[in-house]
């Protein structure tokens, strides 16, 4: 198989060995990152609120209606695969900084809209506007996120930069969900939806300390404009075969761990029929564990290239998945989560670094969409899918398959992304993208 890009050096450098102090340090002197890590922090920690309080009260003011509790997430995903690529665009043509700040008043406003809702089940229609609202917003807030890191950031730093995103991610799962649960039982789901609209205006605040160079303004386009730029990035991702691979990989893990994801939902529930309290704790070993994972895996990836790297965490993952054909007890599964986790914070975090390190800054946006939407539309699949074959299968099958699958794409990361390295760190004008 064709490598990604002709061979060429780099200098042996790899996302893994930009890991290192010295990059740590030029990050924590860089005030716009600082700045925009705080922020999505917040917001991460604020999410979990919405988390821990939104199912259960869509649950209850249903009387129990599990499509009823089901279609959140639903609403939640559908905006950004039907508009994704258009949010790219925009996101292209626009200030970006204006975008995030605008995103986030939107989705503070919105989210405070539950703090009423969540009163009354003649409301609970707004529980879907809301989610419909906060999807909308995420197909502009997070391609414009990563598209200014390439600008505020140098190669180098991109993947510890993600990193740290994803430890703000890992810190809400540990912390942010056990105060959230507390928060609720004690003094009810409409603080914890007030915290997180809290969260959003946060996070705008530390937007506006960021740091951008003057972009120039696109003028207002029509619609055959917009279908054109569309286009426009839509040849970059399918002509550049290092951007057109990452993408197709995208689209394999994504498959993986969406059923992952219902999968051990399931499993819990109803297999082994865990109450809140050891959902909870499920949450925060898994926290923990990609926490011990990274540390352990810094020691080891030196030595490794990306391709590898990945490969790794995947097969990882298709493994701890297969392990519940032989239907372990909440102890082994709690290491099981643990291991799932950190495999799905490592692929994710690299194939985004890798985006953001490739692209012009003129299709940052729409190559953000369009990872957004190769992600978001086989992850919603992949948990409709596995919920169907539940429904017709043994448990075991259905997990024995995903974790095959997951193997299988272990193998096309060893072998879609042999050579990355030497794109995003070696000399632009010598390697073939």
């Amino acid at each position: 198989m064709t490598t990604p890009e002709q061979s060429t050096t780099s200098n042996g450098q790899t996302l893994a060995t930009s890991i290192n102090p010295e990059t740590f340090k030029a990050i924590g002197r860089n005030r716009s990152f600082l700045a925009l890590l705080i922020g999505q922090w917040a917001s991460f920690f604020g999410d979990q609120f919405t988390i821990i309080a939104a199912l259960p009260v869509i649950h209850h003011l249903s009387g129990g209606n599990a499509l009823a509790t089901a279609a959140m997430p639903i609403c939640l995903a559908l905006p950004r695969i039907f508009f994704g690529l258009v949010g790219g665009v925009l996101v292209d043509r626009f200030d970006r900084k204006t975008l995030m700040l605008t995103s986030e008043a939107i989705r503070g406003s919105l989210m405070m809209m539950l703090v009423f809702a969540s009163r009354d089940a003649a409301y609970l229609w707004m529980f879907y506007f809301v989610a419909l609202g906060q999807g909308t917003v995420a197909t502009l807030f997070y391609p414009a996120r990563s598209a200014i890191l390439p600008i505020i950031l140098t190669r180098q730093e991109l993947a510890i930069a993600n990193a740290l995103l994803n430890m703000g991610v890992v810190m809400a799962l540990l912390f942010g969900s056990l105060m959230a649960g507390v928060t609720v039982e004690l003094i009810g789901p409409q603080w914890a939806f007030a915290i997180d609209a809290s969260s959003y205006y946060i996070s705008g605040l530390t937007i506006l300390l960021i740091t951008l160079p003057k972009r120039t303004i696109a003028p207002s386009a029509s619609a055959q404009q917009v279908w054109h730029e569309l286009k426009e990035g839509l040849i970059y991702v399918w002509q550049t075969r290092s951007v057109r691979y990452i993408m197709a990989l995208s689209v394999a893990v994504a498959l993986g761990l969406g059923g992952t994801l219902i999968l051990t939902l399931d499993y819990l529930q109803n297999e082994l029929e865990v109450g809140t309290s050891q959902f909870g704790l499920v949450i925060a070993v898994l926290g923990i564990g990609i926490i011990l994972g990274g540390a352990i895996l810094k020691k080891l990836s030196g030595a490794l290239p990306t391709n590898r790297l990945v490969a790794l965490a995947i097969t990882i993952n298709g493994l701890a998945l297969t392990f519940f054909v032989i239907q372990p007890p909440l102890g082994i599964v709690l290491g099981l989560a643990a291991i799932i986790g950190f495999s799905f914070v490592v692929s994710r975090a690299v194939l985004g670094t890798l985006t953001q390190a490739i692209p012009p800054d003129a299709l940052q946006g729409r190559v953000q969409g369009a990872f957004d939407l190769v992600f978001q539309a086989p992850f919603v699949l992949s948990i409709g899918l596995a919920g169907a074959m539940l429904g017709v299968l043994p448990v075991q099958t259905v997990f024995f398959c995903y974790g095959m699958m997951l193997i299988f794409t272990a193998y096309l990361a060893l072998r879609l992304l042999q050579g990355i390295d030497e794109v995003v760190y070696a000399d632009r004008t010598t390697v073939e993208l």
